[in-house]
């Protein structure tokens, strides 16, 4: 059920009290939690840059592996795995190419979709952030992306990115 809620992007109504008009969410757990980990980063990680090294490896688990191959110390993901597949299918449809490329970015980053992120503190470690960009640039199969958004070209194609 939650498989076929992330790749169909079902949505479901919502009322956060007995009173309140009912919003639509999406009905799959793991695409709402992505959304707050998305929110969560742009909001709360800059404030902490020391947690950032983290929240990449999250979402590059995410992205690329189940539950059980967590559990099992698995770090390679497997590209054939359903964990994968749905993965890479969500991330593209949540735009996470064009949010973590922004954030890494910061005041270098090409978007102006997204509210300019400003990290206080030390200089920030591009090392987890590539993780998953990269894992998102090289996927070739069409089914799960037709063509980069303006934005995520502009992302890829910023030089910064891989200085």
């Amino acid at each position: 059920m939650e498989k076929d809620a992330i790749l169909n992007q079902e949505m479901e109504d919502f009322k956060s009290s007995a009173n309140s008009k009912p919003v639509q969410r999406p009905s799959s757990v793991f695409i709402r939690f992505l959304r707050n980990m998305k929110n969560v980063l742009m909001n709360m990680a800059p404030k902490h840059p020391q947690n950032c090294r983290a929240f990449f490896y999250c979402f590059r688990d995410l992205l690329a592996l189940s539950g059980e191959d967590i559990m099992n110390g698995v770090t390679e993901p497997d590209r054939e795995s359903d964990a994968y597949k749905i993965g890479m299918k969500a991330f593209y449809n949540e735009k996470m190419l064009e949010s973590l490329g922004h954030f890494m970015l910061q005041d270098k980053s090409p978007c102006n979709t997204i509210a300019k992120v400003n990290i206080q503190g030390p200089r920030l470690e591009k090392g987890p952030f590539l993780a998953v960009i990269i894992l998102m640039i090289n996927e070739d199969r069409q089914e799960w992306r037709k063509e980069f958004s303006p934005e995520e070209s502009a992302i890829i194609g910023c030089n910064e990115i891989m200085s």
